[in-house]
């Protein structure tokens, strides 16, 4: 096999083991958010963790903001 097709075969397998990379999401969570009208943005975060965990994929990163989390 000449080094330009091992090179294309090597490019296609990294490709498709990480394409779920392009597909991840960053969710917040922050006492002062909402789990009812929260969406998990930045700017509209959810209030527990619990609401996050609903709605994770692999991939993806949860960001807990400062605070004191209390178990539902």
């Amino acid at each position: 096999m000449n080094e330009r097709v091992k090179n294309i075969i090597s490019v296609a397998l990294f490709s498709i083991v990480n394409i779920h990379l392009l597909f991840a999401q960053n969710l917040h969570v922050a006492t002062n958010g909402s789990d009812a009208s929260g969406n998990g943005s930045i700017n509209n975060p959810y209030a527990t963790i619990t609401k996050a965990a609903k709605y994770i994929k692999a991939g993806d990163t949860v960001f807990v903001h400062q605070g004191v989390y209390h178990n539902e």
